[in-house]
């Protein structure tokens, strides 16, 4: 099964990120298939297939929850990369930009105590696509925008003075 069209990278990976969340896992390889997304625990304890269907439903699901009580802008606060929701969105809205569909993505989230130190590896092949510096990149990109929304510029002064300013001191 190919990945629905009504879901996007940044959104199935953001809903695998949220199953891993209550886990505690700090490194996770994602794979990425025409059939799904399979996860492996860095640690090798656990390796768990999710189908675009799985997630699709999973999606729908955290959706009607976050519409009950989420705050919308959480993802892009400062601590968004020690949280696997939050990083594996980004990773997804840069594979989105991308088009990319299969892939391995191996991560690492950020600590709280180095909140900007998540490692991220996109492979398709053995080609390095996507890495750390271009989700904090992303990151940024993202925050500004969101701040520009929360606090547009100010309007300049839309009447001209009566005279030029370089003649103020005359009368």
């Amino acid at each position: 099964m190919a990945r629905p069209p009504g879901l996007s990278m940044a959104e199935a990976l953001r809903t695998m990120g949220s199953a891993l969340e209550p886990h505690g896992v700090a490194r996770v390889e994602l794979h990425v298939t025409a059939a799904g997304v399979a996860v492996e625990r860095a640690d090798g304890a656990e390796r768990r297939a999710y189908s675009w269907g799985d997630l699709q439903r999973l999606s729908e699901q955290q959706r009607q929850q976050r519409q009950e009580d989420a705050d919308a802008a959480s993802w892009v606060a400062p601590l968004a990369l020690t949280r696997w929701s939050a990083l594996l969105r980004i990773v997804g809205q840069l594979l989105d930009g991308r088009r990319l569909g299969e892939c391995v993505i191996d991560a690492t989230l950020a600590t709280p105590a180095a909140p900007r130190d998540c490692q991220v590896r996109v492979l398709v092949g053995d080609d390095v696509l996507i890495d750390g510096d271009d989700v904090r990149m992303h990151l940024v990109r993202v925050r500004t925008r969101q701040i520009a929304r929360q606090h547009p510029p100010l309007p300049l002064a839309s009447a001209a003075p009566e005279r030029p300013w370089w003649a103020v001191w005359r009368r």
